[in-house]
């Protein structure tokens, strides 16, 4: 399944009551994953078993509306996200030359979600 870009009507988002409500829970529950995830897994030098734990993935099945927090977290900190970006998207926006350096993989990943409209 491949995301698609992030709609906007006319540049502008009108958002109802409910609307907001459902970001702020997701917005919640995804912070609450995130640092937990984070402070369990912090020690853990294989990548499948980071992202075997369990916080993470709930935040894989936040689907795309965990898109702008991990774009944000990415941003602030390159961390292990790319294994839920490429479960979320579909998408491998890094070529195959940047296998482990975690910097370029997150700067290929950014300027995907750019375009995309899930990044800033």
């Amino acid at each position: 399944m491949k995301v698609p870009k992030k709609q906007h009507e006319g540049g502008t988002t009108s958002a109802t009551l409910d609307d907001l409500q459902d970001d702020a829970a997701v917005a919640a529950e995804f912070r609450y994953h995130a640092t937990k995830w984070i402070a369990e897994t912090g020690h853990v030098s294989s990548t499948e078993d980071a992202a075997m734990h369990p916080s993470y993935q709930r935040i894989i099945g936040l689907g795309s509306s965990a898109l702008p927090f991990i774009f944000a977290e990415l941003s602030a900190s390159p961390r292990r996200w790319f294994w839920a970006l490429r479960s979320i998207t579909g998408e491998n926006p890094a070529s195959p030359e940047l296998a482990g350096n975690v910097r370029k993989i997150a700067e290929a990943w950014l300027e995907w979600g750019k375009a995309h409209g899930w990044a800033r």
